[in-house]
């Protein structure tokens, strides 16, 4: 998966439909794996997303920095 996510995120806009859906291959893949069918998948990605909402905006949390300029000693 981080191979396929790297490469999207390295290509043009021509070429990151086709390595978007290399990513998809390897989601379902994983799913399948797990006994878990693509349409049991797209059910579970949908309760997420109204439970928690999308990333339409793409809005994505890397994390929290922890400054300690304001931390008293």
């Amino acid at each position: 998966m981080t191979e396929e996510v790297a490469e999207f995120l390295a290509a043009d806009d021509a070429s990151a439909p086709g390595e978007l859906a290399d990513i998809l291959e390897v989601a379902r893949a994983l799913a399948a794996n797990l006994g878990i069918d693509p349409a049991a998948l797209e059910e579970l990605r949908k309760e997420k997303h109204r439970e928690r909402g999308g990333f339409a905006r793409r809005i994505i949390w890397t994390g929290t920095t922890e400054s300690t300029e304001d931390t008293p000693h």
